[in-house]
């Protein structure tokens, strides 16, 4: 799993802050080739460690890396300034990149598994989000 995307347009990015209101309907709302699926109920934002939390999850429990999909990655850096220093002299480095979520987005797509298996990831992930998320199932 990468930590840094390989390309993003700006250098560094101020903390944006999540726009309850109006949020655009995301490509990712709905299931495409996966039996289950894991949705975001509300707005929050997502940092590399839950992301490494998540794959560390699957891959100790299902061991075919074909049968999920992370479809989230880290698009924003965020910046911060050492604690010590004066005012002034600029923006900080970067510190960490994160990735906002809307309310519906599809954050994990799962196939081929056992309803044992996928209750038991759910409750494992759901406890490491700082969100609530939910089970969705494709109808045929």
């Amino acid at each position: 799993m990468k930590q840094v995307p390989k390309t993003f347009k700006y250098g560094r990015v101020f903390r944006k802050k999540l726009k309850i209101n109006n949020f655009n309907v995301n490509s990712q709302l709905f299931l495409t080739k996966y039996n289950y699926g894991f949705k975001a109920i509300e707005f929050g934002k997502l940092n590399y460690i839950h992301l490494k939390m998540i794959d560390l999850i699957l891959r100790r429990l299902i061991k075919n890396k074909k049968s999920y999909k992370i479809n989230i990655g880290l698009t924003t850096p965020v910046t911060s300034k050492p604690i010590e220093t004066r005012m002034g002299k600029g923006k900080g480095q970067k510190d960490y990149w994160e990735c906002s979520i809307t309310k519906g987005t599809l954050i994990l797509e799962l196939k081929n598994i056992k309803k044992i298996l996928l209750i038991y990831i759910f409750r494992l992930i759901k406890i490491r989000l700082p969100f609530k998320i939910k089970i969705l199932k494709l109808k045929y």
